[in-house]
């Protein structure tokens, strides 16, 4: 079977009695078939955290501020002010003075405040027409914050149900894989036993080799899909294939995904056998160590 695998893909690897040459070895990655997180959570996270729409959330916010400043021309413009003065004056006299000599000292001080206002009444419609440019250029934000939320969840939607779909698919393949080999294991025991054909047991063979590539082409998708969903803006925190390592780095999170079975449950809805006893039961792990983290005072429940 590696030896088929080989041929199909580069027939150069294969040395000229066609053997594998030596040294050369095939990684073998874990399958990811790990359900993804419910659509929900994932839209709530990629509606939080996706840049684009934090972008035309402060877009947004300066053009009303712009709408409030066109809305404060209509408004009388107050001045208050105060003035406070202090002065003083020293002569001294002396000589022929019949009176001697004699000094004088003066001083002062003064205090003014008051307080102007100044309303505009007619301006040849400036500012009314101000305002209304400033009122469109906020409907057009909100038009396009919407058109942008609205993106986001389709694009978070199609992403999820990609995801689900290849996962199934992945899955389904699977299945038909271990069927095959299965198959071509009996073939294979029949062949040795004088009861099948060599036909018969390259059929089997082949067949499972098919099944195979089907399903590890099922799992090349599924890596697609979860990167696209991770992509729509709501990778999970640690997660070092799909997710962010600058978030990841940012937060400590370097030794695995913030994500976490924290109850099991059993309800039974018809008769369990041996595991009977165990209906109603549920567990639950009372500390998450990234709970603890990133929402310390948390109850799990």
């Amino acid at each position: 079977m590696i030896r088929l695998i080989a041929t199909d893909l580069d027939g150069t690897l294969l040395e000229p009695d066609g053997t594998l040459p030596e040294g050369l070895k095939f990684t073998q990655e874990k399958p990811d078939e790990a359900a993804p997180l419910p659509v929900g959570a994932a839209l709530d996270a990629a509606l939080a955290n996706r840049p684009d729409l934090k972008n035309f959330r402060e877009q947004l916010r300066v053009s009303e501020y712009q709408l409030y400043s066109r809305y404060s021309a209509f408004s009388p413009r107050i001045s208050a002010f105060a003035n406070y003065s202090y002065s003083s004056n020293s002569t001294r006299n002396s000589g022929n003075n019949p009176n001697g000599f004699a000094n004088f000292y003066v001083e002062g001080n003064s205090f003014n405040y008051g307080a102007m206002a100044e309303l505009t009444i007619f301006n040849g419609l400036i500012r009314y027409n101000r305002l209304r440019e400033s009122g469109a250029q906020l409907a057009i934000m909100q038009y396009k914050g919407a058109e942008a939320w609205l993106r986001i969840v389709a694009d978070v939607r199609n992403a999820h149900a990609n995801v689900q779909h290849n996962r199934e698919l992945a899955a389904l393949n699977r299945e038909n894989r271990d069927i095959m080999r299965e198959q071509r294991d009996l073939v294979a025991k029949s062949y040795l036993a004088g009861e099948a054909e060599i036909t018969r047991l390259n059929e089997a063979q082949n067949n499972f080799v098919a099944a195979e590539e089907e399903y590890v082409q099922s799992l090349v998708n599924l890596s697609k899909a979860r990167a696209q969903l991770a992509a729509a803006g709501h990778p999970l925190l640690g997660d070092g294939k799909y997710g962010r390592e600058r978030e990841n780095k940012k937060f400590g999170r370097t030794g695995g995904q913030a994500l976490y079975s924290y109850k099991l449950a059993f309800h039974f809805t018809t008769d369990a056998g041996c595991l009977s006893n165990l209906n109603g039961k549920v567990w639950t792990v009372e500390q998450v160590d990234f709970v603890d983290q990133y929402f310390p005072g948390t109850t799990i429940s």
